[in-house]
């Protein structure tokens, strides 16, 4: 699966920050702090507790409190 554009930003929840794609997924911090993750996830790195593919952005289940920075690569995603 390859990666999906990312979202439209909104007026209730802009990219404050958007990751390059990884392998096959993408990643988003939205304005008020929520994450945000889509495309192939046969490794969890969607972070969302499952392995299931997501078309449309998931969010991202962290428990790891504030996040400044993210990445993605091949199957694997970074938070900071």
């Amino acid at each position: 699966m390859a990666p999906a554009a990312p979202p439209s930003p909104s007026s209730t929840s802009p990219a404050s920050e958007t990751s390059p794609p990884g392998g096959n997924h993408s990643l988003a911090c939205l304005s008020g702090g929520t994450r945000r993750a889509w495309g192939g996830n046969n490794a969890g790195q969607l972070g969302n507790g499952s392995t299931t593919n997501s078309g449309t952005p998931a969010t991202v289940r962290t428990g790891i409190g504030t996040i400044t920075r993210i990445a993605a690569g091949g199957e694997w995603s970074l938070a900071a």
